[in-house]
C-alpha cells in the first residue's frame, strides 16, 4: 500500500543536501512558483522514503496532498494513477477529463485535455498548495508521464509541487528512459546514490523489480524471439506510441535470424521499415525498405503484397526524397515493378503506388497537380483512411507554391481529421506539421501556437523526423527575432540532426538559413563560393531555381566586382521568360531575390516584371520552402521592385505596408531594412517632407540593425542613402 499523506517513519539519514534543495523548492512552490522535483537512483537508495520526507513537511506546511504509485495492474483505469490523484485532490472535473474508456483509436484531443487538467489542477492550487507524487514511475506509461510535464509546465505559475520517484531504465535508449529524461528536464533534478548497509538503521528496503529490467532487445532473447512475438509486442508498442522501442525490436529480431544463418521472413521486413519510418529515422526506414522488397522478390513464390508495401514505404513521409539520380531510378523503377506485380490483385495498393507515383512526378518536372489530384480521388472512393490521409499528406506537398496559400489549411486540417478517425498517430503528426508549415506561409499569428504543440507531439511521439522540422522552424524564428548567431548555431545543430534523421532536405536547408545569416549580416562576399556550389547541387528539386537566384543576389549585394558575375546568372534565369520559373515550394523565394539582384543591378524591366508576378501575394511572407527562411514580406519586395521600375510613389505605399506587415511578423531584421528601404526611397523621391521624414526613418533603421549586431549591413544602408541623395 503506498504511504498515507503525510505519514512519515522519522528524520531521513543521509540526505541533508537534498533535503534542502526540497525545502527551496517547497518555499517556491508556496510563493506561486511551483514545478517538479525529479528523485532519480538506483534501487535502494531511498527514493520513496525521501519523496515521502518531501510531502510529510510540505503538508506540515499547509500543503494538500496526493501520492499514487505507477504500479498498475490490467484493471486500472486508463492514465492511471492520474485519476486516483486527481480524485485525492477533490480535482474531479479533471479526473472525468481523463476518462477514456470509450474512446478508440488515436485521442486527437488528448494533449488539449492534458492541458486542461493541468489548468484545473493549477486553479485548484489557489485555495491550498499542492504536493503530488508520483512514486515508481518508471513503471509508468510514456502517456502518464506526458500529463506530469504538462502539470509541471503549468505548476510553474502556481502552487503545484509535482514529486516523480523512479529509477533509471537499464536501457538508456528505449522509449520510457527518453520520456523520464524529458520530464526530469522540466525541474530540479535530485540523484541518489547507493549508501552503506546500516546508514539508516539497517539495510534499504528494495523498491520494485531489480534493476536490469529487460528492455526491447532482452526481451525478444527471453522470448526465443520468435517472428509472431516480436510482431505482437512491437504493434502493442506501436498502439502506445512506442515506435523506437519497437523498432529496435524488431531490428533485434532481424539480426537474430540472421545471426543464426536463418532467412528474415518478407513480413517481418516490411514491418520493421514500417516501425523506423514512424519512429521517424527516414535513411534506416529507406535502407529497410530496399532490403523488404528484395527479401520479398527473392521468394520462390514473390510476396507481391510486401513488395508493394516496399515500394511505396521506400517514398518516405515527403515527395522526393531520392535526390540522386541512381537512387531516383531505383525507386521509380520498384513502383512500376510493384505496380506490375500486383496485376488485378488489391486495388488499394495500386491506388497508392498511382499517388506516390503522381506526386513524385511534379517535382520530377514532369507530372501535374492535376494528376495528384485526381489520383487522390480514386483513393477517397475505393481505400481506406489510412490510405486516405497518406494520399492527402502527398498531395499537400505538391501545393507548396503561393497559388495554393489558401487552399492548403484546409487540405491539413481535413488529414488531421482523416488520420485521427483512422487511429494513425503518425499520419496525425504529419497533418500537425503540414497545419503548421500552412500558417506560418500564411503569416498567421496563430502559427507560433501550432508550433509550441507541434513540438510537443512530436517530443512525446519521438519521431525523429518532425522534431528535425521542428528544429528548423526554431532556426527561422531566432533569424526573424534578430539573434542571428544563435541563429547560426542553431542552423548547425539542425544539420546534423537532419543528417543523422536522413532528411533529403537537410543539406539544402542549411544552406538557405547560412546564406540568410551571411546576406543579413552584408557578408555576401564570403558566401558567395557557397552559392555557385549550392546553385549546381545535384540534391535540388528540378523545378527549383531559388539557389540559382539567390546566386545572382549575392553576386550583386557583393559589390561592383561581382556585379557582371551577376548580371550573367540573372541572364541565364530570366531567358526563358518568367513564366519559365513554375511554381514551387521555393517561388517566392526565388522572384525576392530575382528582385535584390535587378534591383541592386539596375535592370528596370527585370523589376517590373518581377513587380508583376509578384503583386497576388502581397498578403503572404516570403519564406523558403516549408518555412525554414522567412525574408520578411512580399510588400518589401514589391517595394524594392517598384522602386528600380521607378514607379516611386507606389514604391513607398508597398514599403509603409511592408515595415507593418515585417512587424506584425516579428521580423525584426526585415523590419528594418524595409525602414531603410523607405527612407532611401524618399529621399530618391524629394517631394516635400520627404528628406525630413527619410533622415528620421533612416536613423531609427541604422541604429535597430547596429543594435542587433548587423554593423555592416546598416553601413551598406547608410552608403545606398548617400548615392539617392547625390
Amino acid at each position: 500500500m503506498p504511504p498515507a499523506p503525510g505519514a512519515h517513519d522519522g528524520p531521513v539519514v543521509g540526505h541533508q543536501a537534498h533535503l534542502r534543495a526540497i525545502d527551496a523548492v517547497r518555499e517556491a512552490t508556496t510563493a506561486g512558483k511551483g514545478g517538479l522535483l525529479a528523485i532519480a537512483g538506483p534501487a535502494g537508495t531511498g527514493k520513496t522514503e525521501l519523496a515521502r520526507s518531501a510531502m510529510a513537511q510540505a503538508v506540515e506546511a499547509g500543503f494538500v496532498a496526493a501520492w499514487s504509485s505507477c504500479r498498475i495492474d490490467g484493471g486500472s483505469p486508463p492514465l492511471s494513477p492520474w485519476p486516483e490523484i486527481l480524485s485525492q485532490l477533490g480535482v474531479e472535473a479533471g479526473a472525468a477529463l481523463l476518462d477514456r474508456r470509450a474512446s478508440t483509436g488515436v485521442d486527437p484531443e488528448r494533449f488539449k485535455r492534458f492541458r486542461a487538467v493541468a489548468a484545473s489542477l493549477a486553479r485548484a492550487s489557489e485555495h491550498a498548495p499542492a504536493i503530488v507524487v508520483l512514486d515508481d514511475a518508471h513503471e509508468a506509461g510514456t502517456e502518464v508521464l506526458v500529463l506530469a510535464r504538462c502539470v509541471a509546465r503549468a505548476a510553474r505559475q502556481a502552487h503545484v509541487l509535482v514529486v516523480v520517484a523512479y529509477r533509471e531504465p537499464a536501457d538508456d535508449t528505449g522509449e520510457l528512459a527518453g520520456a523520464l529524461r524529458d520530464l526530469a528536464a522540466e525541474g530540479t533534478v535530485l540523484t541518489l546514490q547507493p549508501r552503506d548497509e546500516g546508514a539508516n538503521g539497517g539495510s534499504p528496503r528494495p523498491e520494485g523489480p531489480p534493476d536490469g529490467q529487460a528492455g526491447p532487445e532482452r526481451f525478444a532473447e527471453l522470448q526465443g524471439a520468435t517472428v509472431e512475438m516480436s510482431l505482437s509486442v512491437a504493434r502493442a508498442w506501436v498502439d502506445g506510441y512506442a515506435y523506437e522501442s519497437a523498432a529496435d525490436l524488431l531490428r533485434w529480431t532481424v539480426d537474430s535470424h540472421e545471426r543464426r544463418g536463418e532467412n528474415v521472413p518478407p513480413r517481418l521486413m516490411v514491418e520493421l521499415a514500417l516501425a523506423e519510418a514512424r519512429a521517424g529515422r527516414l535513411r534506416a526506414a529507406r535502407d529497410s525498405f530496399r532490403r523488404a522488397a528484395d527479401v520479398a522478390t527473392s521468394q520462390a513464390r514473390p510476396d507481391v503484397e510486401v513488395l508493394a508495401e516496399s515500394a511505396i514505404g521506400l517514398g518516405g513521409i515527403w515527395v522526393l526524397e531520392h535526390r540522386e539520380p541512381p537512387a531516383m531510378e531505383q525507386f521509380h523503377r520498384l513502383l512500376r515493378h510493384a505496380q506490375d506485380a500486383l496485376g488485378d490483385r488489391r486495388y488499394d495498393l495500386r491506388l497508392r503506388i498511382a499517388v506516390r507515383a503522381a506526386a513524385e512526378a511534379v517535382y520530377a518536372g514532369t507530372g501535374s497537380v492535376g494528376a495528384v489530384r485526381a489520383a487522390v480521388e480514386q483513393v477517397r472512393a475505393n481505400a481506406d483512411r489510412n490510405a486516405i490521409a497518406e494520399s492527402l499528406s502527398l498531395l499537400h506537398h505538391t501545393l507548396l507554391g503561393p497559388e495554393f496559400a489558401d487552399e492548403r489549411l484546409e487540405l491539413a486540417n481535413e488529414l488531421v481529421d482523416v488520420a485521427s478517425a483512422a487511429g494513425d498517430s503518425v499520419l496525425l503528426l504529419m497533418g500537425e506539421l503540414w497545419r503548421t508549415v500552412d500558417l506560418f506561409l500564411l503569416g498567421d499569428p496563430a502559427a507560433e501556437t501550432s508550433l509550441a504543440e507541434l513540438r510537443e507531439h512530436a517530443e512525446v511521439l519521438r519521431v525523429r523526423a518532425v522534431r528535425f522540422v521542428v528544429a528548423a522552424f526554431d532556426v527561422m524564428l531566432a533569424l526573424r527575432q534578430g539573434r542571428v548567431e544563435d541563429a547560426e548555431l542553431a542552423a548547425a545543430q539542425c544539420l546534423k540532426t537532419g543528417l543523422e534523421v536522413g532528411d533529403a532536405d537537410a543539406p539544402n536547408y542549411y544552406g538557405a538559413q547560412l546564406l540568410a545569416v551571411r546576406w543579413l549580416q552584408g557578408r555576401s562576399d564570403e558566401i558567395l563560393p557557397v552559392a555557385r556550389d549550392l546553385a549546381h547541387s545535384v540534391g535540388l528539386v528540378a523545378l527549383d531555381r531559388a539557389y540559382q537566384a539567390a546566386h545572382a543576389a549575392l553576386a550583386a549585394d557583393a559589390g561592383p566586382a561581382h556585379a557582371p558575375e551577376a548580371q550573367r546568372v540573372l541572364d541565364r534565369l530570366l531567358a526563358g521568360g518568367l513564366a519559365a520559373l513554375t511554381s514551387s515550394s521555393n517561388w517566392l523565394v526565388t522572384f525576392f531575390t530575382t528582385t535584390e539582384a535587378a534591383a541592386l543591378l539596375g535592370d528596370a524591366a527585370a523589376a517590373a516584371g518581377m513587380y508583376e508576378a509578384l503583386l497576388p501575394y502581397a498578403r503572404l511572407p516570403v519564406m523558403a520552402s516549408i518555412g525554414v527562411v522567412c525574408f520578411g514580406s512580399v510588400e518589401r519586395s514589391l517595394g524594392v521592385a517598384a522602386r528600380a521600375a521607378r514607379r516611386t510613389d507606389e514604391a513607398v505605399g508597398h514599403l509603409e505596408r511592408a515595415v507593418e506587415a515585417c512587424a506584425r511578423l516579428g521580423n525584426r531584421p526585415v523590419e528594418e531594412m524595409s525602414r531603410a528601404d523607405l527612407a532611401i526611397t524618399l529621399i530618391a523621391r524629394n517631394e516635400p517632407g520627404d528628406p525630413e521624414r527619410a533622415a528620421g526613418l533612416l536613423a531609427q533603421a541604422t541604429g535597430a540593425l547596429r543594435a542587433l549586431g548587423l554593423e555592416a549591413r546598416a553601413a551598406r544602408v547608410e552608403d545606398e542613402a548617400e548615392r539617392a541623395r547625390t
